[in-house]
């Protein structure tokens, strides 16, 4: 059962470099995280069923489906009727090993009797499941009712013809886009993935695209990867071409003010900060400098004791800076601070500005009380559970009365 239930992936991470296996994005699938991924299967599947991973690691997420296949295999024979409808690849060798003999296992733990089993059973059985990359999988997508996926999340240059971003960008984006794009009408998506592509502003039109081309059954925020990967993911379970007829999928991704309420937005002008430190030369103007840093959480600022020259945009006080860097643990998300007086203050990167639009100091107060409360925090937890807040994110905050 160790091979079965995480020691395969432990193993392997004793045999590759931490350091190696972050540059590639290569982190395993926990069993409480490919539970929670496969949540919407519950073993009603087609007939000719077929299931697919384009970055199976060691085989969790697949091991996670062979559970809900309604008619287990008891013997070879129904083991090799079977196997088949498995397919997976990974770039790792080891990995794809791994996967394939956890694969059997899975299905030998059903047999009473597994004495006499044939020498090279592990190089016969499985044989879909082989090394390669996911992305070039083409025809497996298209044959496949269920695409199981655990990308890698490094940052590569966007490919010629993406119509939705530029420069670089994560390559989970690109392997759900070749999924969205590949597969046959009707199949269904399960992808564990980034929370940046939920809730990041630069993966907006990534998510129209998905919106587009199939029907979103569930995105639904799940945390802390786990301990080996400091990023928060999310499950997106989608049918192609299932949005057909069902219409508006507003507020899928993450909760939405709805009906009357008012937004933060509505109230503030809202920005971040523009000098970037070590980018920005020295040269305009002396300006009060803010600097996250120097401010006092929480707090009126009277007085701005940094200054540099600056010839770039600058800001007027009353307004309040939110610091954005922000993790989901912390036990308040939007850590805020007023600035009560100044004039032409630049301000850094790491501070987003909130400028009330009636330019009065009471605004300020009442944004910064609401910023305090733990309605303020569960919503971002719900919005946002990157490590960075984003200015739509902050706008997007119910006002509260």
């Amino acid at each position: 059962m160790f091979a079965l239930d995480g020691g395969a992936s432990e193993q392997l991470r004793a045999l590759l470099p931490l350091d190696e296996l972050r540059s590639v994005g290569a982190f395993f699938t926990g069993q409480t995280l490919a539970q929670f991924a496969l949540d919407g299967i519950d073993g009603q599947l087609p007939n000719e069923w077929k299931v697919f991973d384009p970055a199976c690691g060691a085989g969790n997420l697949l091991l996670a489906f062979a559970e809900r296949i309604q008619s287990k295999p008891k013997s070879l024979e129904e083991i090799a009727t079977l196997e088949s409808r498995f397919i997976g690849c990974d770039v790792f060798p080891s990995f794809v090993k791994a996967a394939k003999i956890r694969l059997l296992l899975k299905f030998l733990l059903n047999m009473e009797n597994v004495t006499g089993l044939p020498k090279n059973i592990v190089e016969e059985m499985f044989g879909k499941v082989f090394i390669g990359n996911g992305l070039f999988a083409v025809e497996h997508l298209a044959a496949a009712t269920h695409i199981l996926l655990n990308p890698p999340y490094t940052m590569v240059p966007v490919p010629h013809g993406c119509s939705w971003t530029k420069g670089k960008v994560n390559l989970a984006a690109l392997f759900v886009e070749k999924c969205l794009v590949n597969c046959s009408h009707g199949s269904r998506i399960i992808a564990i993935l980034p929370d940046v592509l939920r809730s990041g502003t630069r993966y907006a039109k990534w998510r129209v695209f998905v919106e587009e081309n199939a029907y979103i059954h569930r995105a639904e925020p799940f945390g802390r990867f786990d301990n080996h990967a400091n990023v928060d993911v999310f499950v997106l379970d989608c049918e192609i071409g299932g949005n057909t007829g069902r219409g508006c999928q507003r507020g899928v991704w993450y909760p939405t003010p709805t009906g009357t309420a008012h937004k933060v937005s509505d109230f503030f002008n809202i920005s971040v900060g523009s000098v970037v430190p070590h980018r920005n030369p020295n040269l305009g103007p002396w300006r009060p400098y803010l600097c996250a840093r120097d401010v006092p959480i929480w707090s009126e600022v009277n007085s701005i004791g940094r200054n540099r020259r600056y010839k770039g945009s600058t800001f007027s006080a009353p307004f309040v800076v939110v610091r954005r860097t922000s993790s989901p643990k912390e036990k308040k998300r939007a850590v805020a601070s007023i600035i009560t007086r100044g004039e032409h203050i630049a301000v850094e990167n790491h501070l987003i500005v909130l400028s009330p639009k009636d330019s009065t100091l009471q605004a300020c107060r009442r944004l910064l009380r609401s910023l305090s409360t733990a309605e303020t925090t569960n919503f971002l937890n719900q919005r946002i559970r990157c490590r960075h807040l984003t200015t739509h994110a902050i706008g997007e905050l119910p006002w509260q009365q």
